[in-house]
Formats: structure tokens, C-alpha cells, sequence
């Protein structure tokens, strides 16, 4: 009898512990999100109103474009902050706090609407993060230390998938 109470026990506090831990509507778990997005990212899809668009947004003629590195800059409790390097044109300060990325494009380039450029040579870059403003919010639909889904509702919808390459 008390050996079942035990068994019983036990599977509850598992099965709690389970739905304790909250995911990424499409996978991942929301508390590894911070050590997840530090690394080498490449974008694999680039989507706006349904529409895929990733090769549209190519300024440069190569696939670098696609290419960033996420590095931690600093963290608290509630929201780990992580710069963005795309092709050393423009960073992006990233709050991440579970569900969203406060995404703003930093002073070290200079935003031009859709684009960021770099001084002092002003080759011009997508700036797909902040594809209508300098500031936006991502909703982070997959995270985990493969894959990253994000969404942003702007003026128009955004859908971005990306693949881990490299820590």
C-alpha cells in the first residue's frame, strides 16, 4: 500500500514538473531560450504576408545577407540582452524575456527605413529585423539550440526560420 503511494506520488510531481516547464508554441523550452540564441544563425526562410521572399531581400549579390551571430552582452533575472552581428553592418540589442525579442537597431549603424548602412564605405544592407521601423517585437515561435522560428506583426506579417551553424 504505501508502495503505491510512493509510484503515485511520484508520477504526479513528474507529470508536474512537465507542465512546469513551459515551450515554444512550435518547440523548445522557454527557460533555455537565453543559452539557445547565442551562436551562429543562418536565415533559411524569409517570409512577408505568406509570401516567401527570402531571396528579394539580397542587396549584396552573395548569401551573407543571410548570415548573423548572436554573443551575450548582459543578463538579469528577467531578460538576457544579445547583440546581433550581420556582416559587421549593423547590431541589433535583443531583450530576451520567454516569449518575444524586443528587437532596436543599435547606434552603431545608421538606419535608413529598410535598410542599415555602415560608414564610412555606406554599403547597405536588408535590415530584416526592423524591416518597417527601427523598433519591433518578435514573438518567438521555436527556440531550441537548432532552429529558430520568429514572428512579428508589423504593417505587414513576418515569418522568419533560421538554422543553427555554429556556437
Amino acid at each position: 500500500m504505501i508502495q503505491n503511494i510512493r509510484t503515485y506520488s511520484l508520477i504526479i510531481i513528474c507529470g508536474l514538473l512537465l507542465v512546469a516547464c513551459k515551450k515554444y508554441p512550435e518547440g523548445g523550452y522557454e527557460k533555455d531560450g537565453p543559452k539557445n540564441i547565442i551562436g551562429s544563425w543562418f536565415l533559411t526562410l524569409y517570409e512577408v504576408d505568406g509570401i516567401d521572399s527570402t531571396n528579394l531581400i539580397n542587396y549584396n549579390g552573395n548569401e551573407d545577407y543571410k548570415k548573423f551571430t548572436t554573443t551575450t552582452s548582459s543578463s538579469n533575472s528577467k531578460e538576457t540582452h544579445v547583440n546581433l552581428w550581420n556582416s559587421p553592418i549593423y547590431s541589433i540589442t535583443f531583450g530576451v524575456n520567454n516569449e518575444t525579442f524586443d528587437g532596436k537597431v543599435s547606434s552603431y549603424g545608421v538606419y535608413n527605413g529598410a535598410m542599415s548602412c555602415y560608414s564610412p564605405s555606406n554599403n547597405c544592407y536588408k535590415n530584416y529585423f526592423t524591416p518597417e521601423t527601427n523598433k519591433s517585437t518578435w514573438k518567438i515561435l521555436k527556440l531550441d539550440s537548432k532552429e529558430m522560428h520568429l514572428q512579428s506583426q508589423q504593417i505587414h506579417a513576418y515569418n522568419f526560420k533560421f538554422i543553427k551553424v555554429g556556437n
